[in-house]
């Protein structure tokens, strides 16, 4: 089981797009997948046309079992432990009492055997946002290439190194996902200076379609828009996730 973060210290890059599009087109490529929503907005619910559900406050605050929050999509393979306005509660319940990060770590791992993947989108900061970091195998940073996205890149990696070191960890490998891409003067300008800066870890970006802001009423964009060029750039990055070198990346075994 591989576990992978969408996570940004900023609202509005795209996360909820990216581990919603990210989750479904891995569940159509044969695997099986968990979607953790820990985002108290509960996007992700209302991206695959879900009713409200409880959600990991059940879990932190009523010790209700991982398990039986876990739900269906009508998708094959994708299953989803919603989120919504508790969940917020259940972040400042556990912040305040101390409970360990590593706590929703171990129900996970209890599902090692029934998923290939636990895709997470997370809220900007706080108590879930450093569980992600800390139990993500990898950590994707969906940027919107704009200036604010671009300083909240330095801020993120900083956590995701803070949270390691707190927890006596090595911290997880990072891709920054550059996100609408729309061959503006900024976005070109801003996403050179992310090559330049970072490198092999700037995936390819994905482009800012119509299509995209349809899906969030639609469906994913696999089912929305299966053809659109967009669809085609997300599909190449789950591709990737399932590729034998992400396996030693992981640090897993084929």
């Amino acid at each position: 089981m591989r576990i992978i973060a969408s996570t940004l210290d900023k609202g509005g890059t795209g996360k909820t797009t990216l581990a919603v599009n990210l989750a479904a087109i891995l569940a159509r490529r044969d695997c099986n997948v968990l979607l953790l929503d820990l985002d108290p907005q509960g996007n992700c619910s209302r991206y695959l046309g879900l009713d409200p559900a409880p959600s990991i406050f059940e879990f932190y605050c009523q010790d209700t079992p991982l398990a039986q929050l876990i739900k269906p999509t009508g998708r094959p393979g994708l299953h989803i432990l919603q989120s919504n306005s508790y969940t917020k509660a259940a972040a400042t319940y556990a912040d305040r009492q101390g409970i360990p990060l590593d706590l929703l770590v171990l129900e996970i791992q209890r599902l090692d055997t029934v998923y290939d993947f636990v895709v997470i989108d997370t809220h900007p900061g706080g108590y879930f946002a450093e569980v992600a970091h800390y139990m993500a195998d990898l950590i994707l940073l969906p940027v919107a290439l704009d200036s604010f996205s671009m300083f909240a890149i330095q801020d993120t990696i900083g956590v995701a190194q803070e949270v390691a070191a707190r927890e006596g960890k090595a911290p997880p490998p990072i891709w920054i996902v550059p996100n609408f891409f729309n061959r503006t003067n900024e976005a070109n300008y801003n996403y050179g200076l992310l090559v330049e800066e970072f490198g092999e870890i700037v995936t390819a970006p994905i482009p800012e379609r119509v299509a995209v802001r349809e899906s969030l009423s639609k469906g994913p964009l696999i089912e929305s828009a299966p053809t659109n060029d967009a669809t085609h750039a997300y599909s190449a990055l789950a591709d990737r996730l399932m590729m034998t070198d992400v396996e030693i990346l992981f640090g897993v075994s084929g």
